[in-house]
């Protein structure tokens, strides 16, 4: 197994298209808050990462540089025959430092809000560009935080592979799929509730999150070593995660951390 030293963060700028994609993405969570945030909107200007705010310049994401790395390469043997298991796993250390450090608040009309984390994950494809077209999983979404220490989100490749063939005429494999990933980049903010007040810690000023690149980057290498293109691939699991560590009374984060995951068989 190699693992990959603990480095510094780097940041890396996003090009036209994507800034305005994030634009986009700050719109669509305007009204994901649909009882506070579209009533407020007018008096009070959110700085959410993904809220539409002009005023705040977002031009460069955190890079997955502060993560270890592992390979495992295993033979097995199935009937006569022998297939090699490929898993590369990436497990980011604490990057809580990409969100602001303290947080800030608006007066709400209401207490009807839950405690919870509004996100966007956007996957940055190779090739095929138009793939992703027919599905949601650029749409931002909503978790509701209960406890100091919870999952924000579990993005299942292959699932979204499936949803992908099921609404596409062009046929693509999951092996293809994946290999055709650039980067995901994830968009975050936490909000909750405290005497009345929406109190909230968005993605740090100046940046639009952070962005799962090295990762797909090591998986490439990988996958051109071991001549994969011209094989028969199957994906065993393929995922990427998000958790989130909070004080006792939910006010403060303590660690944010990042898990990718994917195991492929192919006979050798």
């Amino acid at each position: 197994m190699k693992k990959g030293k603990a480095k510094e963060t780097k940041t890396i700028d996003v090009d036209k298209q994507e800034k305005k994609s994030i634009r986009i993405r700050r719109v669509k969570t305007g009204f994901l808050f649909s009882g506070i945030l579209i009533p407020l909107v007018c008096v009070v200007a959110i700085p959410l990462s993904l809220n539409k705010n002009y005023s705040l310049k977002r031009t460069k994401y955190f890079t997955d540089d502060r993560t270890l790395y592992s390979i495992d390469k295993n033979t097995i043997k199935e009937n006569n025959k022998t297939y090699k298991i490929l898993t590369l796993t990436s497990k980011s250390l604490n990057v809580s430092d990409i969100m602001s450090e303290s947080a800030r608040y608006m007066n709400i009309p209401q207490k009807s809000f839950n405690n919870s984390v509004t996100y966007s994950n956007k996957i940055n494809i190779r090739t095929n560009t138009n793939l992703l077209k027919n599905t949601k999983i650029n749409e931002t979404k909503v978790t509701k935080i209960t406890n100091s220490n919870q999952t924000i989100f579990k993005l299942d490749l292959v699932q979204l592979w499936n949803e992908i063939n099921s609404k596409s005429n062009n046929k693509i494999s999951e092996f293809d799929f994946l290999s055709n990933i650039e980067s995901i980049n994830n968009a975050m903010t936490y909000s909750y509730i405290k005497n009345n007040k929406l109190f909230y810690f968005d993605n740090k000023q100046g940046y639009s999150g952070y962005i799962i690149q090295k990762f797909f980057e090591n998986f490439d290498v990988e996958i051109r070593k071991e001549n994969l293109k011209n094989k028969n691939v199957n994906v065993l699991e393929a995922f990427i995660s998000s958790t989130i560590e909070l004080n006792e009374s939910l006010t403060e984060i303590k660690k944010i951390t990042f898990d990718t995951k994917i195991t492929l068989k192919y006979e050798i």
